[in-house]
């Protein structure tokens, strides 16, 4: 995936993601709409956190935080159907397992819904716990 930082270009159904304030390590993702706000800048399709899949401001969308680029698509057709996708699930509510903000886009895009994200903090904490066990039985 390109992680370009400081391209603003616009293309529709493009993928990216900023970091979340107060989170290390975690990112909110989101894709490109149609069209363009007041201040150029592309629409965003996400979930945030406590909403809705829904479109917004790019400025909504980033908190002012740099985006990355993870995905361009490569064809009109490949732009339609991911804004197609995205535009379907249109007001579903965010929810950590089935559909945070990661999930919903790799959705509309790959046709599964996972999250990398989720996947590194489950087995984080699985390990935690393993740590955890293995240091109490070494107590009694």
């Amino acid at each position: 995936m390109n992680t370009n930082i400081t391209d603003f270009s616009h293309v529709p159904g493009r993928i990216r993601r900023v970091p979340i304030v107060g989170w290390p390590g975690l990112w909110h993702w989101g894709i490109e709409g149609w069209r363009r706000d007041v201040n150029g800048q592309p629409a965003m399709w996400h979930s945030p956190k406590g909403g809705a899949v829904r479109c917004t401001t790019y400025a909504e969308f980033s908190c002012g935080q740099p985006s990355e680029i993870l995905w361009t698509p490569q064809t009109y057709d490949q732009q339609v159907s991911v804004l197609q996708r995205i535009k379907s699930i249109e007001g579903m509510p965010w929810h950590l397992t089935t559909a945070n903000c990661e999930q919903v886009i790799r959705w509309a895009v790959e046709g599964t819904a996972r999250s990398e994200q989720l996947e590194s903090g489950f087995l984080a904490a699985m390990f935690a716990g393993i740590v955890i066990l293995l240091a109490s039985a070494r107590r009694a």
